[in-house]
């Protein structure tokens, strides 16, 4: 067992008596309140933790037993609790440095292969060399068109699959009908021979129900589906789990139908299969294209440097509230965050500067922080130098792959997955699709302002193109509305200046302005205020209000 995060009982910044002490002293072991049994693990030579390395918010003191089951100690540290909320309010993770490091060791490894054997072989006429491995090795393809390529990654994926579906217990998939779900989908079942469970969950409200569009791809390509639509009161009452679930601050809403679709398919199987990665590896996040196109024209700017002072002069809080009062514009509650993008966009002299702010909860998270704490080095803030400079959407994808994969995405899925005992797999994952995706060109997965153009062909050779054609959706919740409806209570608990204060390394003025302009309707500051939100409901978890 590996520990990742910060675990169950381990002691928070009010709680430092909060421990497994009982346990320990069960084996005849000491533990006092800063000094914590944490957990068992297996000691293997490259997953052997080292004295002094940061876990979450805790330094590891000790391990004894190396060579074999070994227990872990850890100490709670202030300094990396605030970092670590730097990094929350940055991007919505909490991450665990090793969990990162062990996920991205095998794939910087490839990207460094990759992109170099990529650049050799692609002038503007050179057939594309891709590199495939199968059971008998290395083999290189030529693929002269794209039409090509769909069939390469149809062999890739589909053994990918293949080899993930193997199991002794019931096997089923995650499907919301987009691309990388129904991809995955559609391998899993042309393998299986008979028809594999599916699962989805739908909504209520029209904007964030995908259960139609996962139906019809079930139902055109056969499998046993099962839909369930959440009620808002199901929904909510995830929320007060949450610190538990996921043992540390996580501010990724996602988690929370993450965690029912996968108590759904828990029912039947007991592991599922994911589409994941598809848009890290094939570039399908729209970021990508609206950061490039965004800092390319702001490129073009006369003085730069002079018009991003001007935005900033603007008095943006009155802008903001007369665009919402007149409805100006499709979004205008997201008039202040585009005008910060803008702003990133005119003063930062790479597209790396400019993704980072796009990408960013907080543009300045330590603004949020009561005491002044150094940023931590992340993927955002440090990015990948494996990648050329004027690479600007590899760069993003390479960025994503490090830091929002790792640290958000798979954090999110396996944590709600096995606190139901539900394993899931990520056939993208798989090494070759990885060493396959990296040897595209740009082009073959990006083109004409959309992504994921070698793997929507692959779709379309099993789903008509009507079924999964339609704009991203991601898992969404009507979280703004929640915000200021059903949790209002909830948040105003949380957000009251003496429990900030008491919990917390946050500063509960700018985390006040924030949340009344929202709960007014001034902003939509839903996506800033969530990771604030979780993070107070962990730190102060042992008396910590309910919705």
């Amino acid at each position: 067992i590996v520990w990742c995060g910060t675990m169950r009982g381990m002691p928070s910044a009010q709680n430092p008596s909060r421990s497994l002490v009982s346990d320990a002293q069960g084996e005849g072991l000491a533990a006092d309140s800063h000094e914590t049994l944490v957990e068992a693990f297996d000691a293997t030579e490259d997953l052997e933790p080292r004295s002094g390395e940061a876990f979450g918010c805790y330094v590891l003191l000790e391990c004894i037993g190396r060579g074999g089951m070994g227990l872990v100690y850890a100490a709670y540290d202030p300094q990396l609790d605030r970092r670590i909320a730097l990094e929350l309010l940055r991007r919505a993770e909490a991450p665990d440095p090793r969990a990162r490091a062990r996920l991205l060791r095998e794939a910087q490894a490839i990207a460094r292969e990759a992109l170099p054997l990529r650049e050799a072989v692609h002038g503007p006429h050179d057939p594309f060399v891709a590199n495939t491995l199968t059971g008998l090795g290395e083999v290189l393809i030529e693929l002269q068109r794209p039409r090509e390529a769909v069939e390469a990654l149809d062999a890739v994926l589909g053994r990918a699959v293949a080899r993930q579906r193997l199991s002794d217990v019931p096997l089923g998939a995650f499907l919301s009908g987009g691309v990388d779900s129904t991809a995955v989908v559609a391998l899993l079942q042309r393998s299986a021979g008979r028809p594999v469970r599916t699962f989805t969950i739908g909504f209520d409200e029209p904007e964030y129900d995908e259960s139609g569009h996962a139906n019809a791809v079930a139902a055109h390509l056969g499998t046993d589906h099962v839909t369930h639509v959440v009620t808002p009161s199901e929904a909510l009452s995830v929320v007060p789990r949450l610190a538990t679930l996921y043992d540390e601050p996580f501010g990724d809403a996602s988690a929370i139908p993450t965690h029912l679709v996968a108590a759904l398919a828990r029912r039947d199987v007991a592991v599922a299969l994911t589409g994941d990665a598809g848009d890290e590896l094939f570039g399908g996040y729209g970021r990508y294209l609206r950061a490039h196109a965004l800092w390319s024209r702001m490129r073009r700017v006369p003085a730069p440097a002079l018009a991003s002072r001007a935005l900033g002069a603007l008095p943006v809080a009155a802008l903001q509230a007369a665009f919402v009062g007149l409805r100006l514009g499709r979004h205008p509650h997201r008039f202040a965050q585009r005008l910060a993008m803008a702003r990133a966009a005119l003063s930062e002299p790479s597209i790396d500067g400019a993704y980072r702010e796009q990408s960013s909860l907080w543009a300045r998270p330590t603004d949020a922080l009561a005491v002044a704490v150094e940023e931590p080095p992340s993927p955002l803030t440090q990015p990948a130098t494996v990648v050329p400079r004027d690479a600007a959407i590899e760069r993003m994808m390479v960025t994503d792959a490090r830091g929002y994969l790792p640290d958000g995405m798979l954090v999110k899925v396996d944590r709600a997955a096995m606190a139901v005992g539900l394993e899931t797999r990520v056939p993208m994952l798989d090494r070759d699709v990885i060493r396959f995706a990296w040897r595209l060109p740009l082009t073959y997965r990006v083109e004409g302002g959309v992504g994921k153009r070698v793997l929507r062909g692959l779709v379309d050779r099993y789903v008509p193109r009507d079924i999964v054609d339609r704009p991203k959706m991601g898992f969404g919740l009507p979280l703004d509305r929640w915000l200021r409806g059903p949790l209002r209570s909830w948040a105003d608990d949380l957000l009251e200046a003496g429990h900030v204060r008491r919990v917390s390394p946050l500063d509960p003025e700018p985390l006040g302005r924030l949340w009344r302009d929202h709960r007014t309707g001034v902003g939509d500051h839903q996506y800033a205020l969530w990771p604030v939100l979780t993070y107070l409901a962990w730190a102060g978890s042992a008396d910590a209000p309910t919705p």
